[in-house]
């Protein structure tokens, strides 16, 4: 049987059978899945595409929701997977990378960034007392 859907956030692709409802099997989310038979490629200037992670990242965590947040951060990492010498396209990414790029500037908390919009994904967001 062919795969049909894909999860938006765990990437995992499923045959229709495999996908009852709204809910992954594999990941539990309830975003919408996608339909793999509207894989599309496009054309766009790097910088026009980190324009577009940007702005959506800031607008999902502005919105406070994690599952927002998530999806945007797991469809930049499949781009960016895609072209592994070029910059992240989001700011979360960004601050990743300048830490993996530049681990001994402060050893520990290294780099603490005191805003929760731009907490990297593997982090708890900064509270309110920190």
């Amino acid at each position: 049987m062919n795969k049909t859907t894909r999860c938006t956030q765990c990437r995992e692709e499923f045959t229709d059978e495999e996908l009852t409802g709204s809910v992954c099997p594999v990941c539990g989310t309830s975003s919408v899945p996608m339909a793999i038979s509207e894989d599309v490629q496009v054309a766009i200037n790097w910088h026009e595409l980190r324009i577009l992670g940007m702005w959506a990242e800031n607008w999902a965590v502005s919105h406070d929701n994690a599952e927002m947040v998530k999806t945007v951060r797991t469809i930049a990492r499949q781009v960016e997977q895609q072209f592994p010498g070029k910059p992240s396209i989001t700011l979360s990414g960004e601050f990743r990378d300048l830490r993996e790029a530049l681990p001994d500037i402060a050893p520990g908390s290294s780099m603490q960034i005191s805003d929760p919009r731009f907490y990297v994904p593997s982090e708890q967001p900064p509270t309110e007392d920190s």
